[in-house]
């Protein structure tokens, strides 16, 4: 191109821009916004600063009845950081992991144990949001547990041992509460007195495992016949703090006692010998017990008839056999051996026999069997009397009196050597003449 034309466009450039209207010169714009360097973001969207809260709670704060296999739920405003979420409760309660929903803005866990029923407990909540705010406002809330309603029906006594007005209780009685349900033992025991005679408050308690059953054992036994007054007052009170419905008060009467002397029975006592076994008259006269100078045995019967005992009586507690001797013969002790006393039963009388005719009832009751282990009566200087304590034998004979047709306590004494075989006398005598009563029974018993 040549030079020309290069020219001629820029002339005409310059003539152009010299017909623009300029404007004046006036106020500069305003400066465009300066970027906030403090709580605002560069790009101008605000910082999070809000704290989180707790929007709902499952159970709510103040709930009653619930149940003690709850599940726990905590709505929170905002999404929280899951890692710093902390739940607490007390009384303390193993809780299980919690599981986050709702964009991290619901969290349900539950205990892993029961919680106890009718009880008060506190949760505890605490945690961040994402931006690290801190949660506020209400923390903690309380709820109670459901259970059975509270306890106000009174116990009452539903039996007592010894029953009102019982007789010919045992002198150890032991008294005995069943209440209707289980028991404040400390309030129940102090409810408990003696209230006569005095004296007897001291003993030990003792319980059933369910706390229904009390028993109270004094330490002393009542005297025999007494009349015992007990009373259980409205002080007991039932484990919920109820008392007693209504005081009990009861007496009885511990057993009696009474002592008899029961003559000897002629019809069932006397000696006899054997081996004719003679005896021809039920009078006590000369009785006597060892060998004869034909070296023939001689076997002594003592029997009683126990027909005073009253059918109501309790217990026979002591028994002595006392034998009345007059004088001895010989050395029996030394030359016969023990002097065994048996218990024999041989009906209603010693049956008679002559000595050129034997009787076979007088040898079978001269040789029956012993009804137990023999008592050894010591050996003593005679005359004495000579006494054997025989409770068990004649409480025996007292029970087997039905069956028996027959109220009687009978004995056999021998020697038990039969006879040395020396043609001496040896024996133990008994002379009405000198000793009026062959024998007697002393008989305590007890009855209501």
């Amino acid at each position: 191109m040549t030079l020309l034309n290069r020219f001629i466009p820029l002339v005409v450039a310059v003539l152009m821009s010299a017909c623009i209207n300029v404007p004046e010169v006036g106020d500069p714009l305003p400066n465009p916004e300066v970027p906030d360097g403090g709580t605002k973001p560069d790009g101008g969207v605000p910082a999070d600063s809000t704290p989180p809260t707790l929007t709902a709670t499952v159970p709510t704060h103040g709930s009653t009845n619930v149940t003690t296999s709850p599940q726990f739920q905590f709505t929170f405003s905002e999404p929280m950081n899951v890692g710093t979420v902390q739940v607490s409760i007390a009384p303390m309660v193993a809780l299980s992991t919690g599981v986050w929903t709702s964009n991290n803005t619901q969290l349900t866990l539950q205990p892993l144990a029961a919680l106890a029923q009718n009880t008060t407990y506190m949760l505890s909540v605490d945690g961040k949001d994402v931006a690290g705010n801190a949660l506020t406002d209400r923390k903690q809330f309380s709820f109670e547990t459901t259970g059975p309603a509270p306890d106000t029906t009174p116990p009452t006594i539903l039996a007592i041992s010894p029953s009102y007005g019982a007789i010919g209780v045992a002198q150890s009685a032991t008294f005995t509460v069943t209440f209707s349900e289980p028991m404040d033992k400390a309030s129940a025991q102090t409810a408990f007195a003696i209230t006569s005679p005095s004296g007897f408050n001291a003993g030990v308690f003792t319980w059933s495992a369910e706390g229904t059953v009390m028993t109270f054992n004094p330490d002393t036994d009542f005297p025999y016949g007494t009349t015992v007054g007990w009373q259980v007052s409205m002080a007991a009170k039932d484990l919920a703090g109820n008392t007693l419905e209504s005081a009990t008060a009861a007496s009885f009467r511990a057993i009696r006692v009474n002592t008899v002397t029961i003559d000897f029975d002629p019809y069932t006592s006397g000696s006899a010998l054997a081996p004719d076994y003679a005896r021809t008259s039920a009078l006590y006269n000369l009785e006597n017990v060892g060998d004869n100078t034909q070296n023939r045995e001689v076997r002594l019967f003592i029997g009683f008839k126990l027909d005073v005992l009253p059918e109501n009586l309790a217990r026979i507690a002591d028994c002595r056999l006392k034998w009345f001797t007059s004088s001895q013969q010989g050395s029996p002790f030394s030359s016969l051996g023990r002097l065994l006393l048996e218990r024999v039963f041989i009906g209603e009388s010693i049956a008679f026999s002559t000595t050129d005719t034997t009787n076979p009832s007088s040898k079978g009751q001269y040789e029956s069997a012993a009804l137990g282990s023999p008592i050894i009566v010591l050996n003593s200087a005679i005359p004495a009397t000579l006494t054997s304590e025989v409770t068990s034998l004649v409480a025996l004979d007292w029970l087997e009196r039905t069956n028996r047709n027959s109220k009687r306590s009978q004995f056999r004494l021998r020697f038990e050597v039969p006879s040395n075989n020396d043609g001496l006398r040896d024996t133990i005598v008994s002379d009405v003449e000198q000793t009026p009563k062959l024998a007697e029974l002393l008989i305590t018993y007890e009855y209501p």
